[in-house]
């Protein structure tokens, strides 16, 4: 990170203490690396959604419980937009209808590519941003297609 996205990204853990969050790290930076702008991955458990609603662009991740699926997809889709979601679960059918239902550029089901499998579903891969993740899709004709008939 460049010296100004380092501060900000120590400011936005401060903010999450603040608030009670815990925040979990598991690396240290090394003492040859201090006069660099090196970040530690941190991990922020204990909050509620409503404190978590802006992307710090770092590698800041916060944790959130639920008690049903549908909960968990209106938390996802409660934030205005992202690049990219992941769903982790034992059941890969629970996975992938979470997924269809998330609002997000691309979805990531147990660490791999959702829908990127084109013997399954017959289309290339392709990103779209929407929201405050921007405006618009790369990808093949399908996505222009979708785009400009107003299916999405």
């Amino acid at each position: 990170a460049h010296r100004f996205h380092w501060v900000a990204l120590h400011a936005e853990l401060q903010r999450l203490r603040g608030l009670g969050g815990k925040v979990h790290t598991a690396t240290k930076i090394p003492e040859s690396f201090a006069r660099g702008n090196f970040f530690a991955p941190a991990l922020v458990t204990g909050l509620g959604m409503e404190s978590c609603f802006s992307e710090c662009f770092g590698p800041v991740c916060t944790v959130h419980t639920f008690v049903s699926d549908e909960e968990a997809v209106d938390m996802a889709n409660a934030v205005d937009g992202f690049v990219l979601s992941t769903v982790y679960s034992r059941d890969i059918h629970v996975a992938r209808n979470m997924g269809r239902r998330l609002r997000s550029g691309m979805v990531m089901i147990n660490g791999s590519s959702f829908g990127f499998d084109t013997g399954e579903t017959g289309i290339e891969p392709r990103f779209s941003y929407w929201g405050m993740a921007g405006s618009g899709e790369d990808g093949p004709m399908q996505a222009l297609l979708e785009f400009f008939s107003g299916s999405r």
